[in-house]
């Protein structure tokens, strides 16, 4: 019986294919040309390829983020903010691996993974209805450890994510405050929809290809009041008031 991998999406939202970005005004070299690994952005992701029986042959590698280091992978952060451990592998290039550990209750966890997927499923399908080239939001899917890896059944699951070339903050930051009004149209009618979904650089990235993409999907269905606040400090005043007209149609 093979792994068993619980999609919930379906379709293929549209994708910028500019050249890399080099950012305006830098400094030294090392900020004039933003490159990244190999990965491409348009290969397949395929979680089903991935021989996820033996990269996650016991569940007791969720048990901390050293846990996860031992067996070989690498922990993104320090985790000091977040609850949620995010880590990658050199056998799984182009994904992410995202798990609470056991101090989360099984419950919240598969809740907030289906959050997740559900969120990243509706953006895709409002990116591609309103063709929004700007805008995109990695695809995710649910994995169910299989019994024989998995000591406590209802802590059986992983969050398989597609890993983005994503810029780091301070030069998403730096392209909030370049931001063409085209762009900014496009973050405005999805946050017009999506209000919950607005937060600051870290969540809302630019990538090397000069979309933003939406990271973090679980409180797709929730409301804000400012969906900005966070990034408008970024904006020109220009740009903040075309913001906020976008947004009170």
């Amino acid at each position: 019986m093979g792994d068993e991998v619980l999609p919930l999406n379906s379709s293929e939202a549209l994708r910028y294919t500019g050249a890399p970005l080099r950012l305006n005004g830098a400094r030294t070299s090392k900020d004039a040309a933003v490159t990244f690994p190999s990965y491409d952005r348009h290969q397949v992701f395929a979680p089903t390829s991935l021989n996820l029986r033996c990269l996650f042959h016991d569940s007791a590698i969720f048990d901390s983020r050293g846990s996860w280091r031992r067996a070989g992978f690498s922990v993104e952060g320090k985790g000091a903010k977040s609850d949620i451990m995010v880590a990658s592998h050199p056998s799984a290039q182009g994904y992410l691996f995202k798990k609470y550990n056991v101090e989360i209750s099984p419950g919240r966890q598969l809740k907030n993974y289906r959050c997740r997927i559900e969120g990243a499923q509706k953006l895709r399908e409002f990116i591609g209805a309103r063709h929004l080239t700007r805008i995109t939001v990695p695809e995710k899917y649910l994995y169910k450890l299989p019994p024989e890896s998995c000591h406590d059944e209802e802590f059986c699951y992983v969050l398989i994510v597609e890993r983005l070339t994503l810029l780091d903050s301070s030069q998403t930051k730096q392209l909030y405050r370049q931001i063409d009004t085209e762009t900014l149209k496009q973050l405005c009618t999805v946050l017009r929809v999506f209000s919950g979904l607005g937060s600051g650089a870290r969540n809302v990235p630019f990538t090397n290809g000069g979309q933003i993409a939406f990271v973090d999907t679980e409180r797709w269905d929730e409301t804000k009041e400012a969906p900005l606040r966070h990034l408008s400090p970024y904006l020109s005043k220009e740009k903040q008031e075309l913001a906020e007209k976008i947004l009170r149609k």
